[in-house]
């Protein structure tokens, strides 16, 4: 991969401009593009050059909020809209030409702590919106009224009662859920229809010509090898392994089988899969066996 960039002749990366000060970003670029030539340019190799962007300056932009909600809306990087005010109907967004849509990452590293919130886990009976830090209280708090459907709902007499059972005054400043705008939760026993499942891990291996040549597959399998027993999970942990290239390769990895058996479907118009219960096995109970197939 190749990157055109304008030459400027200053030391630091050959053809590369140097960064220019954050307060003047735009104006500069936008300087850039009006002088820039087709005949006056020079080359980056990004295979060899991967951090061409200053690590001082961030890429992202996030759309300004108001005051007010800043102090409840602590994580924008996790949970982010286009827009910091949602149109009122679906014709003023048409007329703003502007997409409207959501920014979640739910995974990223956000540094700071986020709020654990131990149950009971108050919802609207309506549209099952959680409490937030946008419902209003009524009735000395003994009520909530949803932000998004407007229903009253009484609120959870845990609120008012300490781990000694003893009644204690409201304090809207020990409840995480109605001061932060991002918590986790930490679900009750009523909210699975059935134990927590075992985790499955299911590996897709590219066998073609070139994988093979450039030795990928040979490293893929030594790598999942010998990470056998770091894969997150308990005991009850299972994985499965596909090939594919021209076709499909499946294995046959259950105790029965006697040595790994290799499942071959030619057909990747309509695929299918050629057995269900022998593609997926225990970590722990085959192991051996799947160090066999990948060694």
């Amino acid at each position: 991969a190749v990157v055109s960039t304008q030459s400027t002749g200053q030391p630091g990366m050959p053809g590369m401009a140097m960064a220019p000060q954050p307060g003047a970003a735009m104006d500069d670029a936008s300087q850039r593009m009006r002088q820039m030539s087709l005949s006056d340019r020079s080359h980056i190799n990004l295979m060899e050059h991967r951090s061409i962007f200053p690590k001082d300056e961030k890429l992202t932009c996030l759309p300004p909020l108001p005051p007010d909600l800043i102090t409840h809306n602590k994580y924008p990087e996790h949970f982010c809209s286009t827009l910091n005010v949602v149109p009122s109907s679906s014709s003023v967004l048409n007329k703003l030409k502007v997409p409207f849509g959501l920014v979640i990452q739910p995974f990223k590293d956000l540094g700071d702590e986020v709020p654990v919130v131990t149950p009971p886990i108050p919802r609207c009976k309506v549209c099952r919106t959680y409490v937030n830090p946008y419902v209003q209280l009524n009735d000395g708090a003994r009520r909530w009224k949803c932000n998004i459907c407007a229903r009253l709902n009484d609120m959870p007499a845990d609120y008012f009662y300490g781990e000694d059972g003893r009644r204690v005054p409201f304090n809207i400043d020990s409840r995480p859920e109605l001061n932060s705008a991002l918590v986790e939760y930490i679900a009750p026993s009523e909210y699975t229809t059935r134990p927590p499942q075992a985790a499955v891990y299911l590996y897709l291996i590219d066998v073609s010509i070139g994988a093979v040549q450039t030795g990928m597959v040979k490293m893929a399998c030594k790598v999942l090898e010998e990470e056998l027993d770091s894969i997150p999970g308990d005991s009850r942990r299972c994985i499965g392994i596909i090939c594919f290239s021209s076709k499909l390769h499946y294995f046959n990895l259950h105790k029965n089988s006697g040595q790994p058996q290799m499942l071959v479907v030619a057909d990747l118009d309509e695929p299918f899969i050629p057995t269900i219960d022998e593609l997926i096995v225990n970590i722990k109970e085959e192991k051996q066996k799947i160090k066999d197939l990948l060694s």
